[in-house]
């Protein structure tokens, strides 16, 4: 993820353990913070999607379907298990809810491009 993401500068598997169950622990950075977000795998089927619940509740999911001789790639964000203290957080020490919300659709949007770089590389 580290070589993707613009948050998430690195990650590693905690459990020797791979696919639904597994842990791990993102390190993450926005504003000159850095900080570890340990999630565990809620989902996982190679080559069609790959989700985890971070420690603030939410779920990010990363799903791959074909699409025109290709794949689409989508990222998502749900937020319907995001902690309370979560936004708090946002407002104290990220520069309030609607920068975090602009940083991390900014985020995703970059991530998705630079696997689809590494993607296009790879063949």
């Amino acid at each position: 993820m580290g070589q993707w993401s613009p948050e998430c500068y690195r990650a590693m598997w905690l459990t020797s353990r791979r696919g639904k169950g597994a842990l791990f622990l993102g390190l993450n950075k926005d504003r000159g913070l850095r900080w570890p977000s340990p999630a565990i795998v809620t989902e996982s089927e190679r080559g069609k999607v790959f989700a985890f619940r971070a420690a603030s509740g939410v779920l990010w999911r990363y799903r791959l379907t074909a699409e025109n001789g290709g794949c689409l790639l989508m990222e998502e964000r749900i937020t319907s298990g995001e902690f309370r203290y979560v936004k708090a957080a946002y407002r104290l020490f990220l520069g309030g809810y609607d920068r975090r919300m602009d940083v991390l659709r900014a985020g995703m949007q970059r991530t998705v491009e630079r696997i689809r770089a590494a993607a296009e590389n790879a063949t």
